[in-house]
């Protein structure tokens, strides 16, 4: 797992198979969830279709529920599977939109644009790092990208408007913010033709239709969610947090710098005073509204450049029409200024790969617990890919926490506090949505804590790190306390100080990873204590 986030997107599918709204419904990561929804509804049919011990001995009305059961338990408790799955989609469609970059670069100004538009798509740092996570990023601005590409050619191939306006529906269905590249498809649309005006306008209207339909069908949460969508919109977009606020001098560096995107930013520029090649078009329009796009990222939202994939996505596309200005005026120059544009963004994606692969390392903590620890101890971890079964009363205490009647009230509180404001009358309104995210990440724990017959171990397990307002909050303290077993992944948290000498660790070259602490009376408790740095 390279990403928190990873686990809450992915088991939003199966969250919704229950027939619950998705956990991160607002993104709205349409296509990752039914990938997510269509695995577990193949593994409940194999269940049920094949019954083993469970199934057969449940009466035949009940046999349904125990399927699924069956099937999301084995999902919650090891979903390395379907993370590879989410992630070996999001490649597939980021090779496409390598390859949709490509021709749509050599269709505006030759190779010489295609292999920069191309190998910009396959070279920036953020698209080669998300494309790697089981997250719906790559996949939005893949599928935002392909939309592009046959907008392009809509002038040339009939039905290309068509296949446009679905991949446009299904990137604003994976990554809303696709939205924003709408524009840049109406104007290959308007000029596809020289057609009456209100040919052009019937045009549009039916390019929007379909899109608004992708849409829905891929994400019908975006509707039926919508007020707490556009909640979560406003709130990322729109409203400054007082927490850290980001520096303009940080996203200029991350977006010129560290993303290598200096020369695609001046090719935008050049696409607005250099005449564009091909059939005339007033590329000056389409151009001031990508520049636009482009200074919006300085309002940093506080959650880097992957919430800023429509104006990214915008820049890279357009700077193609730029670099077709400069090679048709100076075809020797274009060659060089390919070169550079990306030479900075493969040395950056270099970089940031190898310090990744200084930082990951296996995680064997869960493997290390039920081999070691006896049964029933207190444990105290942030949730991972492979996680220890909990026992009843520890999986309904971490599901009742999230559950309870008046948890919505500390979840508004915590919002409050976020923006410096105070309230004492809370309105119940919208509380069930605003709870989706909790309830969807403790499902795991609800579900683990139930097939209590297999003879797995079972631990007393209380969670941190998974939300800012639920789950143990000053972990540390409530460790030395109670005593225990603390596991620490510093990649994902910060690290509890003073904790003394693990016993048990997998960390990277440079010195993070995981940690096992263990309190004294465990220590004297541990099974197999000659192996226990073995690992």
């Amino acid at each position: 797992m390279r990403d928190m986030d990873e686990r809450p997107y992915v088991q939003s599918g199966l969250a919704l198979w229950e027939g619950i709204t998705p956990t991160y419904e607002y993104s709205p990561a349409g296509p990752q969830i039914w990938i997510s929804w269509t695995y577990a509804a193949a593994s409940s049919a194999a269940h049920f279709s094949h019954p083993g011990p469970e199934e057969r001995s449940a009466p035949a009305v009940l046999r349904p529920f125990v399927a699924v059961n069956h099937a999301l338990f084995d999902v919650y408790r090891d979903w390395s599977l379907l993370r590879w799955i989410e992630v070996a989609a999001n490649i597939a469609v980021a090779v496409a939109a390598v390859a949709a970059a490509f021709a749509l670069g050599v269709r505006r100004g030759g190779l010489a644009v295609g292999i920069f538009v191309g190998g910009l798509t396959a070279a920036l740092p953020l698209f080669v790092q998300l494309s790697g996570e089981a997250r719906p990023y790559i996949m939005g601005w893949s599928l935002g990208i392909i939309a592009l590409y046959f907008s392009a050619i809509a002038f040339q191939r009939r039905r290309a408007a068509t296949w446009s306006a679905i991949a446009m529906g299904l990137a604003i269905g994976s990554r809303v913010d696709m939205l924003l590249l709408l524009p840049l498809a109406y104007a290959d649309l308007w000029y596809a033709d020289d057609n009456a005006l209100t040919a052009r306008l019937r045009r549009l209207l039916g390019y929007t239709a379909i899109v608004a339909i992708a849409s829905l069908l891929i994400a019908p949460w975006l509707l039926t969610n919508l007020m707490g969508n556009l909640r979560a919109i406003v709130s990322v977009r729109a409203a400054t947090p007082t927490q850290a606020p980001t520096p303009l001098s940080h996203i200029l560096r991350e977006l010129v710098w560290d993303q290598g995107l200096i020369v695609a930013l001046l090719a935008t520029v050049a696409a607005i005073v250099l005449p564009a090649p091909g059939r005339p078009r007033p590329r000056w329009i389409a151009g001031v509204y990508v520049i636009l796009l482009a200074a919006s990222i300085l309002k940093a939202t506080g959650f880097g450049l992957r919430h800023q994939g429509g104006p990214i996505t915008a820049v890279i596309v357009f700077a193609g029409a730029g670099m077709a200005a400069v090679a048709q005026r100076w075809p020797r120059v274009v060659w060089t200024a390919v070169a550079l544009g990306l030479l900075l963004p493969i040395i950056q994606s270099g970089r940031d790969i190898a310090r990744r692969r200084d930082r990951e390392t296996n995680d064997y903590a869960t493997l290390w617990l039920e081999r070691h620890v006896p049964p029933g101890t207190r444990i105290y971890l942030s949730p991972t890919i492979h996680d220890p079964l909990p026992t009843v009363e520890a999986s309904r205490a971490i599901w009742g926490e999230v559950a309870d009647p008046d948890a919505w009230k500390t979840k508004v509180q915590s919002a409050l506090r976020r923006f410096s404001s105070v309230s004492k009358d809370l309105p119940p309104a919208l509380s069930e949505e605003n709870m989706i995210v909790e309830r969807g990440v403790c499902r795991e724990w609800f579900i683990l804590g139930s097939r209590t017959e297999l003879p797995d171990a079972r631990f007393d397990i209380r969670v941190f790190s998974y939300s800012e307002v639920f789950g143990v909050r000053e972990v540390a303290s409530e460790y030395r306390k109670t005593g225990g077993v603390l596991i620490c992944d510093d990649v994902y948290a910060p690290m509890p100080t003073g904790m003394g000498q693990p016993v048990a660790q997998w960390v990277g070259s440079r010195g993070g990873g995981v940690r096992v602490y263990c309190s004294p009376d465990v220590l004297e408790r541990l099974k197999d204590p000659q192996n226990l740095a073995a690992w």
